[in-house]
């Protein structure tokens, strides 16, 4: 039974460490999103083709939106609980 309950743990410890990542990964294809954003604008006002202007600020809105509010709160849980689980010692009936 402690086994069980040790492996549920590193289990999810190593899912919180890769969603972790995975947030650092999103947040820096957003940085460099928003870097691309002020050359795309300023082409897009150079030739008066204000659509793919606000097509380019929807697909911005939207990364940021996905990426970068949910997963590390779920990752936080999910690794407190984790380390909880491991921190208890069974009862042994």
């Amino acid at each position: 039974m402690n086994n069980r309950y040790r492996t549920f743990g590193l289990i999810g410890i190593i899912i919180s460490v890769l969603s972790f990542m995975l947030t650092v990964y999103l947040f820096l294809k957003s940085a460099v999103t928003i870097s691309l954003t002020r050359d795309i604008a300023g082409e897009a006002i150079a030739t008066s083709n204000m659509q793919s202007m606000m097509q380019w600020i929807d697909t911005l809105g939207s990364s940021w939106i996905h990426s970068l509010i949910p997963i590390p709160i779920l990752a936080t849980i999910l690794l407190l609980y984790s380390l909880l689980l491991l921190s208890i010692e069974p009862r042994r009936s």
